[in-house]
């Protein structure tokens, strides 16, 4: 019983002493691998920032031109569409004054009820139509039977919204617009004298995303009705469903690919179409894929000439806004937040006499 005391004594008097002996080891032990590991390795920094990353790397000439291009480039986005004046003496208008947007059925996230305030608030002389995916199933069965299966057969939402994008403008024409789009001023000056006016991706996410040079979104649309762009896009949905990713199949790189052939072959149509400046529909790109690019462009020497330029582009902020707010006519917003209300929209337009698909 002594010998048992005794070694509870030393114990408890060296309790103190083994837990500082534990933590000594722990950090010894981390520094030896430290010291173990390469210089690289050691001075590779947490937080990207934008000055080192630019100037430790060995640009071409063309990239160094670039660079100086995107900090010095000014240009004024004043003049980019039609003036008041212009309006005034036009023609009338060739794009109708129609809004489509879309949800699964009428009961809208909250996040969403100021973006369709906002249309309706600062375009009071235009329809409104909100679809649904029941109502969107109906208006294909009736005009366009042949793409019914494809839609059925879609495994995901996601495939079918892309197709009731093209297929409501097609068929009525207008502004398409997703829910996380707010407007910032009346659309008029936008619809009028074109056929078709359609906004790329911005830069960054063009080189950085898709790897290409040119990317125009599906989120915002605007079309005559029976534009021959948006009846191609329709003809070839069918044979793109056995991609398996869903962009392939039926969103931005399908219909930008669609695109590019259309452009191709300007004998075959006499439709014409208006690239805007992306920086006239701004689009801020939430926290994940602000990481992800970041993530991207610290190891630019793995990069291509394009590549290179894109995260030259990201973190010389060229697609930020810069004193530019009185140009913009709409801003999305992509936040990935969980929903915890909805609202229904037909108690948003009961009061004026709109479309309720």
């Amino acid at each position: 019983m002594k010998i048992i005391n005794d070694v509870k004594n030393f114990v408890r008097k060296s309790r103190k002493w083994i837990f500082y002996s534990l933590i000594l080891y722990v950090v010894c032990t981390c520094f030896a691998i430290w010291l173990k590991m390469p210089a690289n390795v050691k001075m590779k920094k947490i937080e990207v920032t934008t000055q080192p990353l630019v100037h430790n790397v060995e640009f071409r000439d063309e990239l160094s031109e670039f660079r100086d291009k995107i900090i010095e480039d000014g240009a004024s986005l004043k003049n980019e569409f039609y003036t008041d004046d212009d309006i005034k003496h036009s023609h009338g208008t060739t794009i109708p004054k129609i809004i489509h947007q879309q949800w699964f059925d009428h009961n809208v996230p909250c996040r969403f009820h100021d973006n369709i305030r906002s249309f309706l608030i600062l375009n009071p002389d235009y329809e409104y139509y909100i679809w649904t995916i029941e109502s969107a199933r109906r208006l294909i069965q009736e005009r366009h039977v042949d793409l019914l299966e494809t839609f059925d057969n879609y495994k995901d939402s996601i495939r079918r919204a892309n197709m009731i994008k093209y297929v409501v403008l097609y068929e009525y024409g207008g502004i398409y617009a997703d829910l996380d789009i707010k407007c910032l001023r009346n659309l008029d000056r936008i619809i009028n004298n074109y056929s078709c006016v359609l906004v790329p991706e911005p830069y960054v996410v063009t080189t950085l995303i898709y790897n290409t040079e040119l990317t125009i979104t599906n989120s915002l649309m605007l079309c005559k009705a029976q534009h021959s762009l948006l009846e191609r896009v329709l003809a070839q949905l069918s044979s793109f469903a056995i991609f398996a990713t869903i962009e392939n199949a039926s969103g931005t790189p399908y219909f930008t690919f669609l695109f590019n052939q259309y452009n191709t072959n300007k004998t075959t149509h006499n439709d014409s179409i208006q690239i805007a400046s992306h920086r006239l529909f701004r689009r801020e790109m939430d926290l994940s894929l602000l990481r992800r690019l970041r993530q991207r462009c610290r190891n630019l020497q793995k990069f291509t000439v394009r590549q290179r330029k894109g995260c030259i582009a990201f973190l010389q902020g060229q697609d930020s806004q810069r004193n530019e707010s009185q140009f913009l006519f709409m801003n999305q917003t992509l936040k990935f937040a969980k929903d915890i209300c909805s609202f229904d929209i037909r108690s948003v337009l009961k009061r004026r006499m709109l479309h309720i698909s």
